[in-house]
């Protein structure tokens, strides 16, 4: 059986969701996907306190991988395809 939560948690001053799996596994597995979402699997077993101290101890690591993508969908959202336009000193020029 799996039981899935949505839990939320302190890392320094920044509020990250995250949603929590408990089902068989033997590790607290922590997963940061690429629309930034956190996602945490964890035996039933295991009680909520040491799965926050856990994330409490990663948080370097899954503060810089949210931040990773963050930048990544900036520089996604930015990116200029060949049947755009772009304003280059004042003149309206095309993609080639």
């Amino acid at each position: 059986m799996v039981i899935v939560m949505i839990k939320e948690i302190m890392l320094g001053d920044i509020l990250v969701r995250y949603d929590l799996q408990k089902k068989k596994v033997k590790n607290i597995n922590i997963r940061i996907k690429r629309d930034m979402s956190v996602h945490v699997s964890a035996s039933p077993k295991v009680p909520q306190k040491e799965i926050e101290r856990i994330l409490l101890e990663k948080a370097d690591f899954i503060l810089s991988a949210i931040e990773k993508y963050r930048r990544l969908a900036v520089v996604e959202e930015n990116r200029v395809e060949n049947s755009d336009s772009v304003e280059l000193f004042g003149s309206v020029m095309p993609v080639v």
